[in-house]
């Protein structure tokens, strides 16, 4: 030999994301000895995923289901598998396993505002995680209706008069205090 190295090389598919430690191995010949390289890490990284996240009903209106559905798209040759969190700004509002790439969660505890929710793809071995954008779902206060009668009427000058005012809503109770006004004046 003239002393010069030689050397072969070879690739491999990895079938998992994560760090690989490959060493090369001499075998010797009639003349030289074995050696192995030291580890060097061989980095693959997961396939990265797009998150998107719908509502089928906005605006809605508090005590309304409202039903979220992410989608997750992979860039990779993989089915994805793993979960989808579903969040209100940092509050998790429940989590679903993901399924043909769409995940759907419903949910009827949104309190009434503007909430910001996003749907969070957790990944899984071969998948990056990745987050939805904003979705800006708007819940509306439930209407109410308020009633008022008044007992005796007619009735006559300092003669105690007893106002009842109902207040009623759609699937909700309501709370609060309720405001008497004589014309524009509070009485």
């Amino acid at each position: 030999m003239d002393g010069k190295p030689r050397g072969c090389a070879t690739t491999s598919k990895y079938e998992a994301a994560g760090t690989h430690s490959i060493t090369a191995a001499y075998s010797g010949d009639a003349a030289l000895a074995g050696s192995t390289s030291t580890a060097i890490a061989q980095v693959v990284s997961k396939y990265s995923t797009t998150t998107t996240v719908i509502s089928n009903m906005n605006p809605s209106t508090y005590l309304q289901a409202v039903t979220f559905t992410a989608t997750v798209s992979p860039t990779g040759p993989y089915t994805l598998t793993g979960r989808v969190s579903f969040k209100s700004g940092s509050t998790t509002l429940g989590t679903v396993t993901l399924s043909g790439g769409t995940a759907s969660y419903t949910t009827s505890t949104l309190t009434a505002g503007t909430k910001s929710i996003t749907a969070v793809y957790n990944g899984d071995a071969n998948d990056a995680a990745s987050t939805s954008a904003v979705l800006s779902q708007i819940v509306n206060k439930v209407a109410t209706t308020t009633s008022l009668v008044s007992a005796p009427n007619p009735s006559t000058f300092q003669q105690t008069v007893t106002f009842t005012a109902t207040v009623s809503a759609t699937g909700a109770t309501p709370t609060g205090t309720v405001t008497f006004r004589r014309g524009l004046s509070m009485q």
